[in-house]
């Protein structure tokens, strides 16, 4: 047998008496270097492995599989690998009514042998030994030889393999040849080669009398060989274009020249070998599938060229993941190739998968997972209520969530001033409604307890706020660190820190709060990315996310090598690291210094939210900046947002006057998922989330209201909220205030200010978004159902998955808002 590189596939199989049921296979396994025997007894599967076999080297092999009552052992060539004890002789179970055998063939068609199989036989009541002598291997002649009692053809399979049943012995004895097949096989080849060669002398002989026939009458009329158009090759006359044999007296132009795209290419690298005679092609590259054609001249190649694709085990429906469980592709690049995630309503590792009733990544019940993959298996400890952090402060099994008294201090927590730190005294010296015994400055009033510099003592009592060690009134960036404090325009704001650093602005004044001071924002941004031309590292070119890898001021969407190693980026097998010299050891079109981490950030692109980009690699709104939308208003206190979860999981804790928080990270497309809850019944204003953020005048919202009802502040226009799900975008002419805040709570279109639709008017549902080419989709699930609906005129051609809801914005709808925004550009 020579089987390709990697490969797995079935070598022999017996199946039947029904379509699916198998009594055994061999199994040749190349991805783990095993050869698997499974066999079938009384509807139980077993399997016995035979490691590092080393047969899937695209390397002529022979091997013996031989059974003797509960032994098998495995020969390759004449050395002997390995050998165990079956559990009870399978092949007394094997039966022969309506069963049908199959060679090279497995139970679907990415488990077919893939390379060259010969000679298969079956040998009967004879000893290891014996056959190993008859292979040429130096043993022992035995006295006696097994006969040849049948010879049943079992399947349809290539000339090229012979399956042979050699049963027991009868009273006619013969012997074995001394020669194996094989060694027939290459005297044949080998005398085939020398007909060719003695038919091409004789022709050559032939040609060359012809020719010197045509030399003498070209010579005697004295003209020019080019006029006639023909080429002298290796002291030979041609005619032009005239194909001529290979033999070893002439040469010729290599085939895989002349056809340069018969083989398939990685970054322009030539996999087409050249034969004496013909051609072949390297196998396809690691995780890729498709032929390996050969042949003899142009013509063949022309006819038979490579086609290679990348494998995808989610498409073709090969991945291992559970049924409530989503195949993602990673690329064929990755190994492995895919993930596995729970869908929604689920959870765990996504080979196995069981409900998830709050929708925070952790089953209901304990899940029995595969080996080290504990994650998300464990039951949740707050089953009701999401907490995908899974904090439990006193150990108690109960998360902090769902914990009505999170550190025993008998004091609930609602009323607990340290609900995490045992304080049944509640002491609160500041009166600030946080206890001193986890007050970060307990003689400062500070309900916030913000603390820059993390350093367990708050900024409203701390004498350096952000640890550069620079004191607080001699620091001109006191939030952001800066030992340089350098200041270029000399207003009093360190560059770090300066919204305008090439500016005077000492008031620091960002009326649109998008982080460009008023002194310096002009608001003109032609490719609309959300940063101003004079800021945009690609100007022309929409890049939201301003990622440039190499540093060099010019974003990687408009640099032609994003990692300046000199090499193209359309031909660089890894864009974003340096890495002139291209190695890459298997041959797959990513190189060695990229392999599993595209960006060089040190996460594997399996688990990087971002692997593309480097500056993010995990959710993370630890960091955020805060937007009131109503800044003058005085209703309300402002928001007050708790992270928990490391920045995963984020808390509006007050009933607050509108704002929102905005993260820093930065985003050209993204497909973002999470879980949206409200755990009270005390009020009822609106809750959502926001995206495509470019200004707090300028960004989209998906809002939600349980109960209809109009705002208490009737101007400067009424507005009347309804409850459901709302899709909005804003456009607003005059920014934060009172404005923006009745359009944003007004159900419908405010000219200036909103344009909205009102999609769901049902208060338990779960959203999932897509937004492509200003087209919104929207995958809506009600109690576990998926609510489908049809998609009209050009959404149909997105490449938008179903079922999903679709709205085209249309100028009839939301276009004209949006025109000036891309696929979710902004934070």
């Amino acid at each position: 047998m020579r089987q390709d590189r990697g490969s797995r596939g079935t070598l022999i199989a017996l199946e039947g008496p029904g379509t699916t049921e198998r009594q055994f296979e061999l199994v040749s396994n190349g991805r783990a270097n095993t050869l698997d025997l499974v066999y079938w007894v009384d509807g139980s599967q077993n399997v016995v492995s035979f490691e590092d076999v080393d047969l899937s080297d695209s390397q002529w092999k022979n091997i013996t599989l031989h059974i003797h009552g509960e032994s098998a052992n495995l020969y390759i060539g004449c050395n002997h690998i390995d050998g165990f004890i079956l559990d009870e002789p399978f092949y007394e179970h094997l039966r022969s009514d309506r069963s049908k055998m199959y060679v090279a063939k497995g139970a679907i068609r990415e488990n077919h042998f893939r390379g060259l199989l010969q000679n298969v036989r079956f040998i009967f009541d004879t000893s290891a030994d014996d056959i190993l002598r008859n292979k040429g291997c130096q043993l022992s002649k035995p006295d006696e030889m097994n006969t040849v009692s049948e010879s049943t053809e079992m399947v349809d399979v290539s000339p090229a393999i012979t399956t042979n049943i050699i049963g027991h012995k009868t009273d006619k004895v013969n012997d074995f040849c001394d020669h194996s097949c094989e060694e027939f096989g290459r005297m044949f080849q080998e005398l085939q080669g020398l007909r060719v060669v003695v038919s091409n002398l004789i022709d050559g002989l032939q040609k060359v009398s012809e020719e010197n026939e045509i030399l003498r009458v070209m010579l005697e009329t004295n003209k020019n060989i080019s006029e006639k158009d023909m080429c002298w090759q290796d002291g030979r006359l041609f005619e032009d274009n005239e194909d001529w044999i290979v033999d070893s007296c002439t040469k010729c132009t290599c085939t895989c020249d002349l056809v340069s795209d018969v083989c398939y290419k990685v970054y322009g690298a030539q996999r087409c070998i050249n034969t004496n005679p013909g051609f072949h092609c390297l196998p396809c590259p690691p995780r890729y599938k498709g032929t390996q054609p050969f042949g003899m001249g142009v013509e063949a190649a022309k006819k038979n060229k490579q086609v290679c694709e990348p494998e995808n085990p989610c498409k073709d429906k090969t991945h291992s993941c559970h049924k409530s469980a989503e195949c993602i592709y990673l690329g064929h690049f990755s190994e492995p190739m895919y993930k596995c995630d729970c869908k929604i309503g689920y959870a765990g590792d996504g080979i196995i998968c069981g409900e998830d009733s709050d929708l925070d990544g952790w089953p209901n019940q304990n899940l029995v997972c595969g080996a080290n993959a504990t994650y998300h298996c464990i039951k949740d400890n707050c089953p009701n209520l999401p907490n995908s952090g899974q904090e439990d402060f006193d150990n108690d099994g109960q998360g902090d969530a769902c914990d009505k008294d999170d550190d025993n201090d008998n004091i609930d927590d609602e009323r607990d001033n340290c609900p995490l730190l045992y304080n049944p005294r509640q002491f609160d010296y500041d009166k600030d409604d946080v206890g001193d015994r986890c007050d970060n400055c307990p003689y400062e009033h500070n309900p916030a307890q913000i603390d820059t510099d993390n350093n367990g003592e708050g900024d409203a009592c701390a004498v350096d706020i952000d640890g550069d060690e620079i004191l607080n009134e001699q620091d001109n960036c006191p939030y952001v660190y800066n030992t340089d404090q350098k200041d270029t325009d000399l207003d009093g704001v360190g560059d770090q820190c300066d919204n305008c650093p090439l500016l005077h602005n000492p008031d620091q004044m960002d009326s649109d709060n998008d982080l460009v001071g008023d002194k310096c924002d002009n608001n003109q941004d032609i490719d609309e990315d959300g940063h101003q031309n004079n800021l945009d590292n690609c100007p022309y070119i929409p890049n939201a996310n301003q990622a440039d890898h190499d540093k060099d001021g010019k974003g990687d969407a408009c640099d032609h090598d994003d990692d300046n190693d000199g090499i193209p980026d359309d031909r660089d097998n890894c864009r974003l690291v340096p890495n002139a010299d291209q190695v890459d050891s298997d041959g797959d079109g990513r190189g060695d210094a990229c392999k599993d981490d595209f960006d060089n950030d040190s996460i594997p692109d399996i688990f990087d939210v971002c692997p593309e980009n480097n500056a993010i690699s995990v959710t993370d709104f630890r960091k955020f900046q805060m937007v009131h939308l109503d800044p003058k208003g005085t209703t309300q206190i402002d928001p007050n947002w708790v992270v928990r979860h490391q920045g995963k999981e984020l808390v509006q804790t007050a009933n607050s006057d509108p704002g929102i928080a905005v993260g820093f990270d930065e985003f050209n497309a993204v497909d973002f998922s999470g879980t949206f809850y409200v755990n009270t019944d005390r009020d009822d204003d609106y809750a959502g989330f926001v995206f495509g953020y470019q200004s707090s005048g300028r960004f989209y919202v998906v809002m939600w209201k349980q109960i209809t009802q109009t705002y208490w502040e009737d101007k400067p226009s009424r507005a009347y909220g309804y409850s459901g799900v709302s899709l909005k975008v804003v456009n607003s002419t005059t920014g934060t205030g009172e404005n923006l805040r009745n359009a944003l709570w007004h159900t419908g279109n405010t000219p200036g200010q909103v344009k909205g639709q009102l999609f769901f008017e049902d208060n338990c549902i779960v959203l999932k978004m897509i937004f492509v080419d200003n087209v919104v989709a929207l995958q809506v699930y009600r109690n576990g159902s998926i609510l489908r609906a049809k998609c009209k005129n050009r959404c149909r051609k997105l490449p938008i998955p179903t079922p999903w809801l679709v709205m085209d914005l249309d100028p009839k709808s939301l276009a004209w808002q949006i025109s000036s925004s891309r696929e979710s550009d902004g934070h």
